[in-house]
C-alpha cells in the first residue's frame, strides 16, 4: 500500500492556502509533473498496489478536489482508504493499516516533508519511508523504479484489489447498521 501525502506531493502548493483552483495540477507546467506522477501511481494501482491518502488538511476541501478538479487523475474509487484530518501521521497510518488489515511493513509513505518523513520513520520503524526526489518532475520515474513496488506477476485479482476493499467496507458498514 502506498500512503500518499497531498500538498506538494499529489499536487503543487498547499490546498488550505491556495484553494482548489490555485494548486498546481494540470496539463502545463507547473502542474504537469504532478499529473505524470498520478498517472504512474494509477499504473501501480492497476497492478494491485493499494493507494491510500494521509494528509493534514480539511477533508471537505480535499474531497472537492478529488471529485471535481479537472486534472485530478486519482479519484475516490482508486483509493483503498484515506485519513484526512489534523491528527499525527503515524497514528493515521496505523489506523489505515488496521482498516486495510495489512502490516505496517507492507506500507510505504510518500511525503514531500523531510520533517514528516523523519518523524514517521522514528515512530514506525517497520514502515518504508523513502526519500522523495526534490524535483517533482522526477516523482513519476522515481516511484516506478522503487524495488518494493515492482510487480513481477500480475493476476486478475490484483487488478480488482481496490474494488475488493471498497466492497468489504460496504459490507462492514451494512453489518454495523443492522
Amino acid at each position: 500500500c502506498i500512503v500518499l501525502d497531498l500538498d506538494n506531493t499529489l499536487w503543487g502548493g498547499v490546498l488550505g492556502e491556495d484553494g482548489p483552483s490555485g494548486i498546481a495540477l494540470g496539463p502545463q507546467w507547473p502542474g504537469s509533473e504532478f499529473v505524470d506522477f498520478q498517472r504512474e501511481l494509477l499504473d501501480l494501482q492497476r497492478q494491485g498496489i493499494l493507494l491510500a491518502l494521509c494528509s493534514k488538511n480539511n477533508e471537505s476541501e480535499v474531497m472537492e478536489v478529488l471529485r471535481t478538479h479537472p486534472s485530478m487523475l486519482i479519484r475516490e474509487p482508486q483509493l483503498a482508504a484515506h485519513r484526512i484530518n489534523w491528527e499525527d501521521k503515524a497514528s493515521n497510518i496505523r489506523s489505515l493499516a488496521r482498516e486495510l488489515n495489512i502490516g505496517l511493513d507492507h506500507m510505504l509513505l510518500i511525503d514531500d516533508s523531510p520533517h514528516e518523513r523523519a518523524w514517521v520513520r522514528d515512530q514506525i520503524p517497520e514502515l518504508q519511508v523513502p526519500e522523495l526526489p526534490p524535483d517533482p518532475s522526477m516523482f513519476a520515474n522515481w516511484v516506478g523504479s522503487l524495488p518494493s513496488l515492482i510487480v513481477l506477476h500480475q493476476t486478475e485479482e490484483d487488478e480488482r484489489r481496490t474494488q475488493q476493499y471498497h466492497e468489504s467496507r460496504s459490507r462492514e458498514t451494512f453489518r454495523g447498521s443492522v
